[in-house]
């Protein structure tokens, strides 16, 4: 059994960690899906458990690993044997080198690169403008979800030492993520955004600081709830909120609130358990330009 950590704010995540651990279920290797879902509770693996592997979930914010991902990388304990590890990045803009980020903390831990898989995804967020004309799911997208975890599996039956790598592109922007990093280290947001709480719509209800998985939250501190040096813009109290009393910084005033919208809401899903990939995929033209498009403001 392989152990596949996620945190998925908007549904993205897991549903790309879906479609994966069908490519290991075809190949006759289990794995469980293990949520990452608070900073108070971190899940980890056995330490007297012999995993054939691990892997790891998460979305990527502002160019980087989002915080509660380096928190949990921070408290993760280290492997007592040599134990591969493989990486799953979502994004609805560019990934950057976060995935090497994360990657990089692992090998600290006694942890073994298996590979790296990143995807453009439809983002639910409030500060893109696809809420309003969501992009769908590509069938390309999909079919990467799928033969990652296919091709994962056949290495692991065969020992081989070749890195299975399905990046988006060779270009990194490391200094981008570098840059990102030095600063969400310290607790500040690099693209200078803040989620804003307006007292005069707030009911006091306590929804946000119950579903905040940074604990950035505390209701008793209003009219000054959120601690911005926690936040990680996941945009799950935004979404939660029923008044609307929580807003990005910098949301254009005719862009209305975000609804929740699930994976299987947008056009183009399919079960995971349904999905039938017809060919290998490719890195081709139209997933570049299906990536561009997703980052449309």
């Amino acid at each position: 059994m392989i152990p596949l950590y996620f945190f998925s704010a908007s549904g993205n995540t897991k549903y790309c960690v879906e479609l994966v651990t069908r490519g290991f279920n075809d190949k006759n290797i289990s794995i469980e899906l293990v949520r990452i879902e608070t900073i108070k509770n971190f899940p980890y693996p056995n330490p007297d458990s012999n995993h054939p592997a691990i892997g790891l979930a998460f979305p990527v914010y502002e160019f980087m690993v989002p915080r509660i991902i380096l928190f949990w990388l921070k408290f993760l304990p280290k492997a007592k044997e040599k134990t591969p590890v493989f990486i799953i990045s979502t994004s609805g803009g560019l990934p950057c080198n976060s995935a090497d980020v994360a990657m990089n903390l692992l090998k600290l831990k006694n942890y073994d690169p298996l590979g790296i898989l990143e995807v453009p995804t439809p983002t639910g967020e409030p500060f893109f403008s696809n809420i309003i004309e969501p992009v769908g799911w590509d069938q390309e997208i999909l079919a990467r979800c799928y033969f990652f975890g296919s091709l994962l599996a056949n290495r692991l039956k065969h020992e081989e030492k070749n890195f299975i790598d399905l990046r988006i592109g060779r270009f990194r922007f490391s200094k981008l993520t570098n840059f990102a990093y030095r600063y969400i280290k310290k607790g500040f947001s690099p693209a200078g955004i803040l989620i804003k709480h307006k007292e005069s719509k707030c009911i006091k209800c306590g929804r946000c600081e119950e579903v905040c998985p940074m604990a950035a939250i505390e209701m008793k501190d209003v009219p000054h709830p959120i601690k911005h040096n926690r936040c990680m813009f996941c945009a799950i109290c935004i979404r939660t909120c029923p008044t609307h009393a929580l807003i990005i910084s910098y949301r254009r005033k005719k862009i209305p609130p975000s609804p929740n919208i699930a994976p299987k809401l947008r056009p183009g899903y399919i079960d995971p358990q349904e999905f039938l990939p017809l060919s290998d995929p490719k890195f081709t033209k139209s997933y570049v330009r299906l990536m561009l498009r997703m980052t449309r403001v």
